[in-house]
């Protein structure tokens, strides 16, 4: 199996989108701010996520996991990197996320119904962003079934992300249910990271890569600003600005991945560990510079993303040390990691 230690460039893309969706998470609930800021943040959603998943298909498909792992050995491993913490960790937060219903937007009712919803339709979950992890779950068992029968056939994943690219284009509330909806939507970026990790990307030189980034960056902009957001084209123009800003990023990680000095293991390159932690350390920072200090955008803003990235790797500076000392990784297992 190839080690992807070798793809520094591929932590340095993942720890880049892992700090955008955290960015993305930065901005106040309710305190005003420019309306430049908004106009951020639909450039910002309209890829951040999709290179995460992006990512992940295509170290999927560098790692050669459908043929060193069997299925039922790859699946177990999945289930306790993603649906523990979210099934774990949404019933921790639940009760508190009941107590704390005054200060929060996304409140949740004290009833059955909601509650069973609150863990089986991950959009309306307990913490905002654990929709991700029973998303990407669905996407790294469909992809591994799907390669299995594809036989790694670069005609084959072709074919399939160009079917899910029209699949994901489906939206009903009934498919919300098991968080279906968006594997239907991001499918087509896991898909596609795969097509890309078998046909072996060429490495090109940096001024390549700078040419690249410029041509792709400024499609980008030029989708964004043009084309406006009707139901009609919102979709795809989203998708074809993903497709560009994946392009982007992962080849400015190509350039810089010589200069910065980051390894598998950094305690950085644990984006899932920091992408589960930032959100509720997010949201105890953001109330109390928002609801309490009412202190200003200019402040909320970079506070609650440094707090997004830094707090989450105190804690798992702090479960290390546990664990060093009692010997014992129940909170690794909780972390997914």
């Amino acid at each position: 199996m190839k080690s992807p230690v070798n793809l520094r460039y591929m932590t340095l893309a993942q720890i880049v989108g892992c700090c955008l969706v955290i960015l993305g998470h930065s901005f106040p609930f309710i305190i005003a701010y420019p309306a430049g800021g908004y106009k951020f943040i639909s450039f910002l959603y309209a890829f951040h996520m999709p290179l995460f998943v992006w990512c992940s298909g295509f170290l999927f498909a560098y790692t050669c996991q459908s043929k060193c792992k069997s299925f039922g050995m790859y699946v177990k491993q999945r289930s306790i990197k993603l649906l523990v913490p979210y099934f774990v960790l949404s019933l921790v937060g639940l009760a508190p996320k009941i107590m704390a219903a005054s200060l929060l937007n996304d409140t949740l009712e004290l009833n059955g119904l909601q509650i069973v919803r609150a863990f089986l339709v991950p959009r309306e979950g307990v913490w905002g962003h654990f929709w991700f992890l029973p998303m990407i779950y669905l996407c790294v068992v469909m992809g591994y079934v799907i390669d299995k029968i594809a036989k790694q056939s670069l005609g084959g994943w072709g074919g399939i992300t160009i079917i899910a690219f029209v699949l994901s284009f489906l939206n009903s509330g009934v498919l919300a249910w098991l968080g279906i909806n968006d594997l239907l939507h991001y499918f087509m970026f896991y898909s596609l990271g795969i097509f890309c990790g078998y046909i072996k990307m060429p490495i090109v030189n940096k001024y390549m890569s700078i040419c690249i980034i410029a041509v792709c960056f400024t499609i980008s902009l030029i989708l964004f600003f043009c084309i406006y957001d009707t139901t009609s084209i919102l979709h795809l123009r989203n998708t074809l600005i993903a497709m560009c800003m994946i392009c982007v990023i992962v080849h400015f990680c190509l350039i810089i991945e010589n200069y910065i000095g980051v390894e598998r293991n950094s305690p950085i390159a644990q984006t899932y560990q920091i992408f589960i932690l930032s959100w509720p350390c997010q949201l105890i920072v953001g109330i109390m510079i928002e609801r309490i200090l009412h202190l200003s955008w200019m402040i909320f803003i970079p506070t609650v993303f440094v707090a997004g990235i830094t707090m989450p790797l105190m804690i798992l500076k702090v479960v290390n040390f546990i664990e060093n000392k009692t010997n014992n990784k129940i909170l690794s297992s909780i972390l997914g990691r």
